[in-house]
């Protein structure tokens, strides 16, 4: 009893691996397991990685590389056929695997991705693009340099795995050639000097530098709000301030409102004389009338004048407070043209009283013509 039932212990357990050997496995993964690939050559590598790494961690190594193990599952076959088919659906690639669309073979439709972009004159022309692409990744002073190392180490790898023909020197030297931020200027001078350094070293080294750097600006950016503030609330009480003796250099803002002010209400040094013209108005140059007169002083210009014109009297104007009126000047004319002061009441008898005469205009006189003939004795002797 015992015996049986010891031999019988074996002989369930071995049934029961053969029959779980024998069932189709299912691919315990997610959905979208396997990233979409577009069909561009240089995307190839890292596509081929991620796909591998998926098949591989679903237990289908095999059915990509041994083709006796694929033909021998059907369905773990036609798993991997569905996962490159949707794969490659919306890209370039979709052509070169639905040639397989009706044998469902995966291993036939992974072989010939293979094939076509791991082939000899592809490689050239894939590295060709990935040299000039490693070429133009350069580090800005807006960029971020994780980006930058994380974009450049897999462009480079990428490249080696085309068989691009970049040493590392080459690498390392246009690492640092694509610096355009001019705080790793002086970082990459110096680090320049060890020769010894490989690139991952070179990359730790950059990353040290970049997290100080990064720390500086930041702090920066934190500190300015701050500092236009007090800025602009020093330049407003230095404006305020007049009897301040430190230089203080305000801002352009702050000198054209203090010459528009000084400009509009405070006139400069000196009396001005203004003479009135032959009409009697005031005339003032431009120059004057915006420097040296005074808000009120304009106004009593533009009502003596306005008086003056109308014949009214201007004693009521009051005396203007940054200029003088003079006297006009008479001419030789005027003086000839002065009226006599009237005469007194007791020398009326000297008055004459006959009204003037008016003078007659004489009628231009008419030309007379001459023939100059002598007399008629004259002729007859």
């Amino acid at each position: 009893m015992g015996n049986t039932l010891a031999s019988a212990i074996p002989n369930g357990l071995s049934d029961a691996i053969s029959r779980q050997t024998d069932r189709p496995r299912t691919l315990k993964i997610a959905t979208k397991c396997i990233p979409d690939f577009d069909g561009l050559p240089e995307h190839w590598t890292k596509w081929k990685t991620s796909a591998l790494n998926t098949l591989i961690a679903g237990g289908y190594r095999e059915v990509i590389h041994d083709p006796c193990h694929a033909y021998s599952h059907d369905t773990d076959n036609e798993i991997v056929y569905t996962l490159l088919a949707a794969a490659t659906i919306d890209g370039f690639a979709r052509h070169i695997v639905a040639k397989y669309d009706d044998e469902k073979d995966g291993y036939a439709a992974w072989r010939a991705l293979v094939t076509l972009f791991d082939g000899e004159s592809r490689m050239i022309s894939t590295a060709k693009r990935l040299r000039d692409k490693l070429c133009t990744i350069c580090l800005y002073t807006d960029s971020s340099p994780d980006r930058y190392i994380d974009v450049f180490l897999a462009t480079y790898r990428n490249l080696t795995s085309h068989d691009g023909h970049m040493e590392e020197p080459e690498a390392i030297n246009l690492f640092l050639n694509n610096f355009h931020d001019e705080d790793y200027t002086a970082w990459k001078t110096a680090i320049r000097l060890h020769k010894d350094l490989d690139l991952d070293e070179h990359i730790h080294e950059f990353r040290e530098r970049a997290d100080s750097v990064t720390t500086a600006r930041g702090a920066k950016k934190k500190l300015s709000p701050h500092l236009r503030h007090l800025k602009r609330s020093y330049t407003m009480d230095t404006a305020n301030s007049s009897d301040s003796s430190v230089d203080t250099s305000p801002s352009k803002r702050v000198r054209r409102r203090k010459h528009k002010a000084r400009r509009n209400h405070a006139p400069t040094s000196g009396f001005l004389q203004v003479t009135p013209n032959q009409s009697g108005t005031i005339t003032i140059e431009t120059a004057d009338w915006r420097n040296r007169l005074t808000p009120e002083d304009r106004t009593f210009v533009q009502a003596y004048n306005a008086k003056v014109k109308h014949g009214e009297s201007t004693e009521s104007l009051g005396t203007p407070t940054s200029f003088t009126i003079l006297k006009p000047r008479l001419t030789s004319q005027q003086k000839r043209k002065r009226v006599d002061p009237a005469p007194s009441s007791s020398d009326d008898s000297s008055v004459d009283t006959t009204p003037p005469k008016k003078k007659s205009k004489k009628k231009p006189e008419r030309k007379k013509i001459r023939f100059h003939v002598e007399d008629g004795a004259d002729a007859d002797a």
